[in-house]
């Protein structure tokens, strides 16, 4: 897929991606290990331009391809860790197990810096000794003992049949903090957030939950953790279906329009993206799940989907918000 991007350019609506920071996206992904899906990251309100870019691994190719990168790069990831972890827990189903790296894509003159780690894990082992260890590991160094006390806090923590989803290793960012990412019933959230420690505008918050409740199959809460939980958390709002076929991404999309979160233009732009195309290639790609590359000599076209991975919304401890499209990539031949 690395080599591929380009084909998706003329999918894109300039409203959302402009040309310019597509290309700084597609020559960048050239660089990076295999992966088998890209998202483009796309801020909704109408005057921020920003786009930044994410790739998902596979366990195996991150374990092996990835060092080779990182090393290069001086990112000093080891992300083998994981890959270890999903041996030791092989109770887990086969198609379980992935990695997105996530990068601040800067101005065309800036390079661009090591990525944020997502790793994806499961309710039968996202436990808070694996979520210490695997961080400790992966970074190749202890977390401070404040952090994991309250990482452990924040697993023992969660309600009912709630588990951690992703550990994020926020690497990017200049703030030493790991990212919780948790599947939890958005009438729980609140409480849950009680218990951890979170100082903010409670009441605006159950009223955007609410919403959130009738406009989603389910939300994901995303927040960062050191030795406490800081201000700004993420709502992941995840639909199974497309626009096509769930009409509530419209209804999503246009609340947000009302809450001043997403320009009218942008809507019509994300609503747009999903669909697929079939483009004749003599070097097709074989769907890259273990890491495979794009050169089968015997397939003669591949499918180009798209599709709305989610939206976040972001909510501050002062109640401000700012809203997020995750733009999905895949190839399959």
């Amino acid at each position: 897929m690395n080599c591929r991007l380009e084909a998706f350019r003329p999918c894109l609506d300039s409203r959302l991606v402009s040309g310019d920071a597509f290309s700084l996206i597609s020559a960048f992904a050239k660089s990076l290990p295999l992966f088998s899906a890209a998202f483009l990251e796309c801020r909704l309100g109408a005057n921020d331009p920003r786009v930044d870019f994410a790739v998902r691994l596979s366990a195996e190719s991150a374990a092996h391809s990835f060092q080779k990168v990182s090393a290069e790069r001086g990112w000093k990831i080891r992300l083998d860790a994981y890959h270890d972890w999903l041996t030791q827990h092989s109770f887990l189903p086969e198609e379980f197990g992935h990695i997105a790296l996530e990068f601040d894509i800067p101005e065309a003159s800036s390079p661009i810096l090591v990525p944020a780690v997502f790793l994806s894990l499961h309710s039968a082992a996202s436990d808070k000794n694996s979520l210490i260890g695997m961080s400790s590991r992966i970074l190749d160094r202890r977390l401070p003992a404040s952090f994991e006390s309250y990482i452990a806090h924040c697993v023992d923590s969660l309600p009912g049949q709630a588990y951690m989803g992703y550990l994020g290793l926020m690497l990017s960012r200049a703030q030493d903090a790991v990212r919780l990412i948790s599947r939890i019933s958005t009438d729980r959230i609140v409480e849950y957030l009680r218990k951890i420690g979170w100082v903010g505008a409670k009441e605006p918050l159950e009223q955007l939950l609410a919403e959130l409740a009738t406009l989603t199959d389910f939300v994901c809460l995303s927040f960062d953790a050191g030795d406490r939980v800081m201000p700004r958390l993420g709502f992941e709002c995840y639909l199974s279906k497309q626009p096509k076929h769930e009409r509530r991404w419209r209804l999503l999309l246009e609340r947000l329009v009302e809450m001043n979160l997403c320009s009218g233009a942008r809507k019509d732009a994300v609503l747009s993206w999903p669909g697929y195309t079939r483009e004749r290639t003599t070097a097709s790609p074989v769907n890259s799940k273990e890491g495979s590359s794009w050169n089968n000599p015997f397939l003669n076209s591949v499918a180009l989907i798209r599709k709305i991975s989610h939206l976040k919304i972001l909510y501050d401890s002062h109640a401000r918000l700012e809203a997020k499209v995750y733009l999905e990539m895949v190839n399959y031949a």
